[in-house]
């Protein structure tokens, strides 16, 4: 597994190095920045959370019989505090998406990831020990991989691309995936395909069938 952090000279957008010979690109794409935002910064369980809080403001104030104005003013205050949060996580997901490429080869999987530091991981299908992804209701998904003993990824680099509860054994995570069903199907057969040290099983994810990825042996 390796890291770069150079883009400019990129042989194709998200790859920095020419493909070897015998491999592929089966997938490449970008994640919808509505998914990362509603399902990885949740910008709207923040705005109930305001919601919430407005309302609590307006059940105190109201009964203790505070000024129209005063009401106003306080209202106004954690309104533009609303705002100004989900504007901030939005377009931070926004940014998030329009920075990373997804590519999926024959291979491995390419992520090149970074708003502010663009970066580029690689993480070969041998250092894979089984990948779920998770179907939602607009068509886009999330592939979370589960790499084998021994091998592991910064989570200062891959974040929010990985578990942000997992910072000591972070997951990598390919968010908002759009047409999540086809990919993850396309990975799967990949990784049976491609990867000819690494066993195919098909297991029960949350919501879709998917292949989990085991070293030979295991």
């Amino acid at each position: 597994m390796s890291t770069l952090t150079e883009h400019e000279h990129e042989a194709r957008p998200g790859l920095p190095e020419a493909l070897p010979d015998g491999e592929r690109i089966v997938w490449q794409g970008v994640p919808e920045w509505k998914s990362i935002a509603l399902r990885t910064f949740h910008v709207r369980k923040v705005a109930l959370y305001f919601v919430a809080l407005i309302i609590y403001k307006l059940a105190i104030m109201i009964p203790a019989g505070e000024t129209t104005a005063h009401i106003v003013a306080s209202v106004s205050f954690m309104l533009m505090l609303a705002l100004i949060s989900v504007g901030l996580l939005t377009l931070f997901a926004w940014l998030m998406a329009r920075t990373t490429l997804y590519t999926i080869t024959n291979e491995r999987i390419v992520m090149r990831v970074g708003v502010t530091m663009p970066m580029t991981v690689n993480i070969p299908f041998k250092d894979l020990q089984d990948g779920k992804f998770k179907l939602y209701k607009d068509g886009s998904g999330d592939i979370v991989l589960t790499l084998i003993k021994g091998q592991s990824v910064s989570y200062v680099i891959l974040w929010p691309h990985c578990h942000l509860l997992r910072p000591f054994s972070a997951r990598p995570i390919l968010r908002g995936v759009p047409n999540a069903e086809h990919v993850s199907a396309r990975f799967a057969r990949a990784i049976s395909d491609g990867a000819s040290d690494v066993d195919n099983e098909l297991v029960k994810s949350e919501d879709q069938d998917f292949g989990a990825l085991a070293p030979a042996g295991q």
